[in-house]
Parts: C-alpha cells; structure tokens; sequence
C-alpha cells in the first residue's frame, strides 16, 4: 500500500502517517460582506502512484469582520491500512482567514483540529499558511503554501505493509504514526456560477513530511449566503 486518506488527509501510507491537515482552500483570498456565510461541499481522494483513499469534508464559514472569516469544518475518510484492512477516520478543525480590505489578492490561513483512526490513533494537529489569488467576478486561480504541526497523542494500533520478491515475501515491521511536522502547498480554481453565490472549484496539493509524502484532489461546490 501507498497511501490512503481523503481529499484533506492521509490516513496511511508506505510508514503509517498521521492524518495532514492540508486544508485545500476552493476560494479566493478576498473577504466577503460583513455577516456573509458560506457553506462547502468537498469530495475528493488522497494517496500516491501506488493507492489512494476518498472522502468528504462540510465546511462552514462566516465572515465576522472586513479583515477575518472564520469557521469549521467535519470530514469523514476511509482507505486501507496496508493489509487490505479499511481504516475509517473522523476529523473535525477550526478555521481562519484574514486578508486587509484593501489587498484582497493575498490572506493568512490559519486552523487547528483533531483526527480519530479506528485504528485507535488520536492527532492533534495545527496549520498555518499564506495565499495568493486572482480575486474577480468569473474565474479565481489561487495558490497556498502553508505548515502544519501534527502531535499524535495516542498511537493506537500498528500496521505495515508486506512486499513479496521472488518466491519469498519480506514482512516490514509494523509501525504506528508518529509526530511530525509537513510542509503543505495547494493551488487551485474557483468558477462562479451565476449571480446567487455559488461557486465551483477544483484544488490540487501537496504535502511532504520529512520522509513520505502525498498529493491531494479534490472538487467543491459553496453558496454564499450574503445578510
């Protein structure tokens, strides 16, 4: 197995990671008006040339000052352990952006969370970052680059994978995710469709740990709800 997760996070790869919080941001970097709710559905997958997982990510945001939206989002994933296994996950995070009224093409990104395996692992994990967009009434191309601190806080169970060369098969030690720190990068687009608030995007990312990585896909659909 290589890896499997969901559109934000991998649940296990080649050594069993903690899930990363690569928050795909499917939006501009300009605030809204003042009282603005934005409600996203996300679906995608995560994983690497050799596997991947899928899931789903709700997400909720408010703009609560000219500078700062901020919000949460749940996400459910599932993907397999390396022994064929299903490894489910629940994860759940707070959110924040903040870009200055008067240049809109570029926000702070900034959240913390917490993510359950039924494997029995239990993560706490931070993230922060800057975007860069082309905010305008058709098509917002976007890139962000971030970090993210991932603490695991309960291993829970280990797990490994198993390669056969020849007539024989190598066993790996099994292992469980261990703390550590990602260096995340994601770009994407966002189209508006009509005048109602709705938006679709697409976002591609990257996110490498010192010794594994992964990319991320994903697809979103958002309606703004303006006071």
């Amino acid at each position: 197995m290589r890896a499997a997760g969901l559109a934000l996070l991998v649940v296990a790869a080649c050594r069993p990671l903690p899930p990363a919080p690569l928050v795909a941001l499917h939006d501009d970097t300009a605030g809204d008006r003042v009282g603005t709710t934005t409600g996203m559905l996300i679906l995608g997958m995560a994983g690497d040339i050799g596997g991947g997982g899928w899931g789903a990510a709700f997400r909720v945001r408010q703009q609560v000052s000219r500078s700062t939206a901020l919000g949460g989002e749940v996400l459910i994933g599932r993907g397999d352990d390396g022994e064929r296994r299903d490894v489910d996950l629940i994860a759940v995070r707070a959110l924040g952006q903040s870009a200055s009224p008067d240049h809109g093409w570029a926000a702070l990104t900034y959240g913390v969370g917490a993510s359950w395996m039924s494997t029995g692992s239990l993560a706490i994990n931070g993230f922060a970052g800057g975007a860069i967009s082309y905010p305008n009434d058709y098509f917002s191309p976007y890139l962000q680059v971030g970090v993210a601190p991932v603490w695991v806080a309960r291993r829970g169970d280990r797990y490994g994978d198993t390669r056969c060369q020849g007539d024989g098969c190598e066993i790996e030690v099994a292992a469980a995710p261990r703390s550590r720190l990602y260096l995340l990068i994601d770009g994407g687009l966002v189209g508006h469709l009509g005048s109602r608030g709705n938006r679709l995007g697409v976002d591609v990312g990257l996110a490498y740990g010192g010794d594994d990585g992964f990319f991320a896909l994903s697809i979103a659909d958002s309606q703004r709800f303006a006071p």
